[in-house]
C-alpha cells in the first residue's frame, strides 16, 4: 500500500492516514479513538462490525449510540444508523423505506376512498329520509344504519320505507341509546331465530326484545368461540358397550308333568 493512503477507523468509522494514526491487528485507530480503548488488548477476537466492537470494549454510552448498528423494521437486517433513512424514530435502508412509503400511500389512498364513500352515503340516507344524520355517529354505524334499511325494505318487500321507521330507528339511537348494529341484531333474532310474522311496520318490536336479542347474540358468539377453540383431537366420546347375556346360563329347567302323577 502506498503511504499517506487513508485507512477507515473502525471506531469512528471516518478516515485516518497511517502516519497519523495507531496501527494495531493490522487496523488503523485517530489517537484519540485508540486512547478510549485501552482494554482492546484483552480482547482475543479480531474487530468486526462497529457493534461489535462496542459490546467488546466497552466504549462509552455516546459513541456505542452513535456508531453501533440498527434494525431495519421492515428486512429485520442490521444497518448502520448513518447510512439509512430516520422516518418516526426508526432507520431504514434506502430501498426499505421506499417499498414502506409506497405501502402508506396506498394506504392513504384506500382510506379516502372509504372516507368519501362513507360521505355519499350519509348524503344518500340523507336524501332518501329528509331527516338530518346524527351527529355523534360513527362510520361504521352509518353502514350498520343502511344495512337496516335494506334489511326493513326487504322484509316490508318495499323499494322506501315511510317516514315513521326513520323517525323511530333515530329516536332508538338518539334517545333509548340502541346502537343500529344492535337493532339489525333484534330484527333478525325476531324475524329470523324466532320466525315472527312480519307485522306493521316491523320496528315497534325492538325496545320489547332489544336486550334480550343482545344477549342471544353475545351467547352465540361465545359458543362459536368456545367451539373454535376446541382441540377435537382432546374430547374423549363415551362409548356404550352393550353385553348380550347368555341365553344358555339362563336356561331354564322345564317340569314334567308326568313324573307328578
Amino acid at each position: 500500500m502506498g503511504a499517506g493512503r487513508p485507512f477507515k477507523c473502525p471506531i469512528c468509522l471516518k478516515n485516518v492516514k497511517k502516519e497519523d494514526g495507531v496501527e494495531y491487528n493490522k487496523k488503523h485507530y485517530h489517537r484519540s479513538c485508540y486512547s478510549t480503548i485501552e482494554e482492546i488488548k484483552k480482547v482475543k477476537k479480531p474487530l468486526g462490525r462497529p457493534k461489535k466492537i462496542v459490546d467488546e470494549i466497552k466504549i462509552g454510552k455516546e459513541k456505542a449510540n452513535k456508531h453501533t448498528l440498527s434494525i431495519c423494521p421492515l428486512c429485520l437486517k442490521d444497518i448502520i444508523k448513518n447510512d439509512g433513512f430516520e422516518y418516526k424514530g426508526k432507520h431504514y435502508h434506502e430501498s426499505c423505506f421506499a417499498k414502506l412509503a409506497k405501502e402508506e400511500t396506498k394506504l392513504k389512498i384506500k382510506t379516502k376512498k372509504e372516507k368519501q364513500k362513507i360521505e355519499q352515503l350519509k348524503k344518500s340516507i340523507q336524501k332518501e329520509t329528509h331527516i338530518q344524520i346524527e351527529t355523534d355517529i360513527s362510520d361504521e354505524e352509518i353502514i350498520t344504519k343502511d344495512l337496516v334499511f335494506n334489511y326493513l325494505k326487504k322484509l316490508l318487500n318495499v323499494s322506501k320505507l315511510n317516514v315513521k321507521i326513520y323517525k323511530l330507528l333515530k329516536d332508538y339511537y338518539t334517545i333509548y341509546k340502541f346502537s343500529y348494529k344492535g337493532m339489525l341484531i333484534t330484527l333478525k333474532y325476531f324475524y329470523e331465530i324466532q320466525n315472527n310474522p312480519v307485522i306493521s311496520d316491523c320496528v315497534g318490536i325492538i325496545p320489547y326484545i332489544y336486550a334480550e336479542a343482545q344477549e342471544y347474540e353475545q351467547n352465540k358468539n361465545e359458543i362459536i368461540k368456545y367451539a373454535s377453540d376446541l382441540d377435537m383431537s382432546k374430547v374423549v366420546i363415551p362409548k356404550v358397550i352393550k353385553i348380550k347375556k347368555n341365553i344358555e346360563n339362563n336356561y331354564i329347567k322345564l317340569i314334567d308333568i308326568n313324573k307328578l302323577r
